[in-house]
């Protein structure tokens, strides 16, 4: 193969050890030292945030887990890679000491470690075991050279991933954040790399399809405010190629690093044929192949994206009027208690405002909010902060019969049942049921249930007309469940 080996070399002896002679031999095995470290806890680390583009591991046996002055009796370093050498199935790791055999046997026996059936001293097909000496370097590199290119043939996973590193690279530094959102769904970080692999290799789900949106969405809409939680997966295109949503253009981000129209339109793409997976009928193989691919680039690009914008806010804020709906007080981090209120915006968002001691917030008082303080309010239901410097008071003004909300439940029977659709309504997606009688019941989601796009669900009752939406009837996520019969 002509592609690089890339190694990485754990000594606290390092810097003598690379000298010009080591080079060159590394350099005619065609392997490169991707990087060096002195102590097992950065190596691990290192690992940890780059093992798809590790191709294998070299370790001294004295080796300090946090010091780069090992201790010599305890070898704590070598200890602490050895337990996680399983963590990385694919990386092959090779034993390299300036001791003779007799003495690393003696170490293992000091670390109560047996040779019998160890990592290092298991010998392979050929009789060889990967413990070095430093007077077999090119021994030990014929045998990591041989190992690594048969895992390169054999692992078609290897092949997409080097393919696609940019994008790989995106999902490790994504997936721990997204991983945290979407505990309560049960994923682990592999299941943001696993769909892409069985994809591209062929291994096809019925559920596929709705994984994949859920890894875009997890990295567009649920990270670190990568897109305003008004904007649904549908609109999010056009949101970061600048264009007109419903007539008008958000100038969120900044023109020079705006979507590129190609991409724009195959996430479109990608957004419509997810969505027409959830019938297993419309899956094709190779359509699901170009779905993939154009995830893992839109995953590059988030991740391009995020590092440009890492030290400015994600997306620019527009001022906006509005009018007090409820008076709320909480309690401060340090038990003080605070007065505030609370707004939504046009898209549904709630917003706590932190009241002003010189004014005294009414319900039905026109405020203009000038800034987002700071994001979460969990205790109200609130998306975002606003503190009493961030909006200012225009006018009082009583709150008309027609925008108030009415909590009373209105009981349905016989209950409605129905197929749940989705429509876009000013760049926001919602979920609803038409009843046989033609009117509409906006499904409230709920991230404890299902998804219910596309599934047979029963309504048992409203509160009302939606507040926001004023064409359907809004249906707590209490009142509805999936009709599995």
């Amino acid at each position: 193969m002509d592609k690089k080996i890339n190694i990485v070399w754990c000594d606290d002896q390092i810097d003598t050890l690379l000298t010009e002679e080591v080079s060159s031999i590394f350099d005619e095995s065609r392997c490169h030292i991707l990087k060096t470290t002195k102590t097992a806890g950065d190596l691990i680390k290192f690992l940890k945030e780059n093992e798809n583009i590790v191709d294998a591991v070299i370790v001294d046996l004295n080796l300090g887990k946090g010091n780069p002055t090992p201790d010599k009796k305890q070898a704590d370093g070598f200890r602490y890679i050895h337990e996680r050498i399983e963590d990385y199935p694919h990386i092959p790791f090779y034993l390299y000491s300036g001791r003779d055999e007799d003495f690393i046997k003696k170490i293992y026996e000091e670390l109560q470690f047996s040779t019998d059936d160890d990592y290092f001293f298991s010998k392979n097909e050929n009789g060889d075991a990967r413990y070095f000496n430093k007077q077999q370097m090119p021994q030990l590199l014929d045998m990591l050279v041989e190992e690594v290119e048969e895992i390169r043939s054999r692992k078609a996973e290897y092949k997409i991933k080097q393919e696609y590193p940019e994008a790989f690279q995106a999902i490790a530094e994504f997936s721990e954040a997204i991983v945290t959102e979407f505990e309560d769904k049960g994923f682990e970080k592999s299941a943001f790399t696993k769909p892409f692999i069985d994809i591209l290799t062929g291994n096809i789900k019925k559920e596929t399809g709705n994984t994949l949106r859920t890894l875009i969405e997890g990295v567009y809409r649920k990270y670190s405010h990568f897109t305003p939680c008004w904007c649904s997966m549908n609109a999010i295109p056009k949101l970061l190629s600048r264009e007109k949503i419903n007539g008008k253009i958000y100038t969120y981000y900044q023109e020079q690093y705006k979507m590129p129209k190609y991409l724009k339109n195959a996430f479109e793409f990608f957004n419509e044929y997810v969505n027409a997976c959830s019938h297993p009928q419309n899956i094709d193989l190779r359509m699901m192949k170009a779905v993939a691919i154009i995830g893992l680039d839109l995953i590059r690009w988030a991740g391009e994206f995020k590092n440009k914008n890492k030290h400015n806010n994600m997306f620019k804020f527009e001022e906006f009027t509005t009018q007090i709906r409820e008076c709320v007080d909480k309690v401060g981090s340090k038990g003080k208690p605070l007065k505030g209120s609370i707004i939504k915006d046009k898209y549904g968002d709630n917003y706590w405002l932190q009241q002003n001691t010189s004014i005294e917030l009414q319900v039905g008082d026109t405020v203009k909010i000038k800034k987002i303080s700071a994001d979460g309010n969990t205790e109200h239901g609130c998306e975002y902060h606003v503190s009493y410097e961030d909006w200012e008071l225009i006018e009082g003004k009583e709150v008309s019969k027609e925008t108030e909300e009415t909590s009373d439940v209105v009981t349905l029977n016989p209950p409605i049942e129905g197929k749940v659709q989705s429509t876009n309504i000013e760049g926001a997606e919602i979920l609803y049921v038409t009843s046989d009688d033609g009117q509409k019941y906006r499904i409230e989601e709920d991230d404890v249930k299902p998804n219910p796009f596309d599934a047979n669900v029963k309504i048992e009752g409203h509160s009302g007309r939606d507040p926001i939406y004023k064409d359907y009837f809004l249906v707590p996520s209490n009142l509805w469940e999936l009709n599995i019969e």
